[in-house]
């Protein structure tokens, strides 16, 4: 089950049409299977039902030259005379054919050996029903009443009982083959409902199987499902230590596993994010003090700068006096300036004139 399982969906899925497919196909070849059956059995029936048809044709056509031979004996009119003797060798010869067309099909060896003991009872029929007509035809002529005697008993007494095995013979044969047919319909029927009866099993094993593989593929994807969405509404309302409990490989295991791991991390960044609310509380405590401090401090250097303002009112008068001061001591350092460039003047003349002294002396 555990494999199961770890299956993914997809593979699931493939498992399930994978599985129709083989029924459909063992359907199929069940059904193949019960139609060639049926067909062979057809087949089979249907040979059966000519070789029968071909008996009865025999048992027919034999009758017909016993009656042949009856009618050669009441009639007096040579022509019909004639006519059923020409019925009786056509009779003859069609069951000549028949009998070769029997002996070349399928036929097993109990039949082969009656057809041999039909054939050899046959053949003597014919000769002595052929000597019979021959008679019959000869006292019909003559008009003698003791040839007519003579004729008849030899009917009686030696062509009749002839005729009686290979006509018992033949129709134990068409008997049997009608039994046979009977037999084989019986069986073929019992083998068909039987195979009716395996292809319904089958395919009600195949619906029972495919609805099962359907609804574990259906409550693989479900519940997983149901379970993910309950630790999502547990996390939701609060409780980020829900998990879910599935482990299986399938997709429906990868999506509990990021769902545990999202609700793990959510708790961590929430954990976070109040350790770090703790410290900013206390910030902001430590930041409330110093403003209260920086607030005192502020009221001191008010008054300190009421000082200050009143000493600088002080300076400010003796910084007048010294600016009238210090004018008057730059008008000073000007006119000096002024003197010094006028004694800067005169050096310079003096130098001149020394230089052309010096040039004087030396020529």
């Amino acid at each position: 089950m555990s494999v199961w399982s770890d299956m993914r969906v997809k593979s699931k899925i493939m498992t399930l049409v994978a599985a129709c497919c083989i029924g459909l196909v063992l359907v199929g070849i069940i059904g193949v299977m019960n139609m060639s059956r049926l067909s062979n059995a057809e087949a089979n029936l249907n040979e059966g039902m000519g070789e029968t048809a071909l008996l009865q044709d025999l048992k027919n056509h034999f009758l017909g030259m016993r009656l042949a031979l009856v009618y050669m004996m009441i009639l007096k009119d040579p022509a019909k005379i004639e006519e059923k003797e020409k019925g009786f060798a056509s009779e003859a010869e069609n069951i000549r054919v028949k009998l070769a067309k029997i002996e070349k099909s399928d036929i097993d060896s109990r039949e082969k050996e009656s057809l041999a003991e039909f054939r050899q009872g046959f053949e003597s029929y014919v000769k002595e029903g052929t000597k019979l007509a021959e008679m019959a035809k000869a006292a019909n002529a003559s008009g003698s009443a003791v040839a007519l005697q003579e004729t008849v008993k030899f009917g009686t007494e030696t062509v009749a009982p002839i005729y009686n095995k290979p006509a018992g013979i033949v129709a134990d044969l068409v008997t049997a083959n009608i039994k046979a047919g009977e037999e084989m319909y019986q069986r073929d029927l019992i083998s068909f409902n039987r195979s009716r009866m395996v292809l319904l099993v089958t395919i009600v094993c195949l619906l029972v199987g495919a609805f099962g593989i359907g609804n574990l593929i259906a409550n693989s994807v479900s519940r997983p499902l149901q379970s993910v969405f309950g630790t999502l509404q547990e996390v939701a309302a609060g409780n980020l230590a829900a998990r879910s409990q599935i482990t299986s490989r399938d997709e429906m295991g990868l999506l509990a596993s990021e769902v545990n791991a999202t609700a793990g991390k959510l708790s961590e960044v929430i954990s976070m994010v109040a350790s770090n609310s703790e410290r900013v509380a206390s910030a902001a405590t430590q930041l409330h003090s110093t403003s209260a401090e920086m607030a005192s401090g502020s009221e001191e250097m008010a008054a300190q700068a009421s000082t200050v303002a009143t000493a600088s009112e002080e300076m400010s008068a003796t910084s007048g006096d010294i600016a009238n001061s210090c004018h008057n001591a730059a008008n000073g350092a000007l006119h000096a300036s002024q003197t010094a460039q006028d004694g800067s003047a005169v050096v310079e003349n003096t130098v001149q004139v020394m230089s052309r002294i010096a040039g004087r002396v030396q020529e």
